[in-house]
């Protein structure tokens, strides 16, 4: 069940992402920001974890 949650909670987190990138194409310094954090791919990983984990795993925090 984890994994499936896990695999679900990606691609919302997916598309939650594209829909930010589409946001933020209007706001030249939030982009930079964005940029920054897709350059820094630990960072977004570290992100990544906490929402999805958060979601499938509520008991863990």
């Amino acid at each position: 069940v984890a994994g499936y949650c896990l695999i679900e909670e990606t691609i919302k987190y997916i598309e939650k992402l594209h829909h930010r990138v589409e946001e933020l194409k209007t706001n030249r310094e939030q982009l930079l920001v964005t940029k920054s954090c897709l350059d820094d791919v630990n960072v977004c990983v570290e992100i990544f974890t906490e929402v999805t984990a958060s979601s499938c795993f509520p008991s863990m925090l």
